[in-house]
């Protein structure tokens, strides 16, 4: 199928499918959106700092975060094959609130470190924020939250099975987080530009 007008595509969607499209990669040209999962489930945690393992509903439970306090989760990335080489990838986090409250936002942060698999070195940290408010009386409705492009992580510093480090956390204490109650920290993903092709190696040189 021949490309199509930038003014199109921009139209078909979200900013991204236009930056998607600005970059050379079109939808039409095999590229889109997936999702490089981390379920908070299986996070890991140490010390005062992990939150409390509790029922969210019925016999399912899940790791909830209080206010006014720091409670954090260990998780990691691992780049995929399919992944769209030079493109930014997006992090964002699932949750929902506990139990019905007073609106007010949540805070959560992101802290990670990152290394190429050909020699990389796992350099100093980067922290990012998201805010979302949640309305009152939401108890266990789903929530999403994407960081800004500003805070994408630069496909310049990536490659095929890099390793990206992460530490979620909601951040409390903060003055900005206002919401009274605990939430439930469900998925950290990654929203990546996919490639419908895989490599041509499973090693480096990828496409050598």
């Amino acid at each position: 199928m021949g490309r199509i007008s930038s003014n199109l595509v921009h139209n078909l969607g979200p900013e991204h499918i236009f930056k998607i499209r600005k970059q050379g990669k079109g939808i039409f040209d095999g590229y889109g959106w997936a999702d490089n999962l981390a379920s908070l489930s299986q996070g890991r945690g140490a010390g005062a700092t992990v939150p409390d393992w509790e029922i969210m509903v019925g016999g399912i439970s899940g790791w909830s975060f209080p206010p006014n306090a720091m409670n954090d989760l260990e998780v990691s990335w691992h780049i995929n094959h399919d992944w769209a080489a030079g493109t930014d990838q997006y992090p964002h986090i699932h949750f929902c609130a506990k139990d019905d409250q007073v609106e007010g936002v949540c805070r959560w942060g992101i802290e990670y470190t990152l290394a190429k698999r050909e020699q990389g070195v796992f350099g100093d940290t980067v922290t990012v924020y998201l805010e979302a408010t949640i309305p009152a009386n939401n108890a266990l409705e789903h929530t999403v939250i994407e960081v800004a492009d500003a805070d994408a992580i630069s496909g310049d510093l990536l490659e095929v099975d890099a390793l990206v480090l992460a530490r979620v956390f909601r951040d409390g204490a903060h003055a900005n987080d206002t919401y009274a109650g605990d939430v439930f920290g469900l998925f950290l993903d990654l929203h990546y530009q996919r490639n419908k092709y895989a490599t041509l190696n499973k090693a480096f040189p990828y496409n050598g």
